[in-house]
Order: C-alpha cells, then structure tokens, then sequence
C-alpha cells in the first residue's frame, strides 16, 4: 500500500528499522520519499564513517532525502541533487528522551502539511523536540505557545494556515 502511494511520503522505521527488508527499502528509490534517522538508525542503514557523508551519497543513488536527526548536533537535510544542510539544534537539558523521534517527526508533518519549505519544517521538528525531551513523559506535546516560551529568540515561522 505504502509503495502505491503517489504522493510525498515522510517514512521513519524508528527502532523496527532493522527488521524492514532491504528490498522494501531499495523500492523506495527514485520516489517523493523523505527517510527520517536517528543516529543509530543512520549508522545501520549506512554503515560505519561520516553521517552525514554517507547519508549524501545514500540519498544520491537512492534517490530520497535523508534527514538525520543528530541529538544535540540538530538535524541534516541530504536531498538527492544538493549539498547537505544543517538545522541547528535548540539546546535544553534533558529530562527524558522517551518520544524525541515521534515528536520530531511531528513536527516536521506539521510543518510540511502547512506549506512550508523543508529546512523550516526540519526547524519546527527540532524545537518540538527539544520540548518534548525538557519535560518528564511523552504524553504532552508543545503547543506553539510552548514553543515560543521555550525559545523566545529562535526565528519566526511562518504561520499556520487557517481552515
């Protein structure tokens, strides 16, 4: 069903990573897909070395963006047909990491179900984040007059559109 589907896809395998065939992976090549990685989950796909170096070159033969999520080195953007691009971290003090990824990754749906470009949607996942990981449990996510509190001088993002 997945593979069917003509529209971009945000894919993040999480900790079942290494359980999904390598040919279900290699199908992937070529579409509108975004692989989402932590380090561990860069390092299995891609092999020992530079992260970022060898998320590049995945995503220059595969054809897909990679972006990995570094934990307080922010996250990288390696598209296919382009240079990789750091967005900075928001840095906290953890409290507990319980749910970074799935936040992360809500985040950036967020952002690119708004519209926006996807360094400002990578920005977005970062700083809800970083809340989620300031805060015991994984039950409450930021709103955005949570994300302004926590990060008072961080760049204005584009506004949500209204239904």
């Amino acid at each position: 069903w997945l593979l069917a589907q003509p529209q971009q896809k945000l894919i993040d395998f999480g900790p079942r990573l290494p359980h999904i065939p390598p040919g279900f992976i290699s199908a992937l090549f070529g579409s509108r897909t975004t692989l989402t990685l932590n380090r561990d989950e860069a390092r299995h796909l891609l092999g020992d070395g530079d992260i970022i170096s060898l998320a590049q070159q995945y995503a220059a033969h595969s054809g897909l963006t990679l972006i990995c999520r570094l934990d307080k080195e922010g996250a990288w953007i390696c598209p296919p047909d382009g240079n990789p691009e750091s967005v900075a971290p928001y840095p906290i003090t953890v409290v507990d990491s319980i749910g970074a990824g799935d936040a992360h990754c809500g985040g950036l749906l967020a952002g690119l179900s708004a519209g926006w470009p996807l360094r400002q949607a990578v920005d977005l996942a970062n700083r809800v984040a970083a809340c989620m990981v300031a805060t015991q449990g994984s039950s409450q996510p930021p709103d955005w007059n949570m994300l302004h509190e926590y990060f008072p001088d961080a760049a204005t993002l584009p506004a949500f559109p209204t239904c």
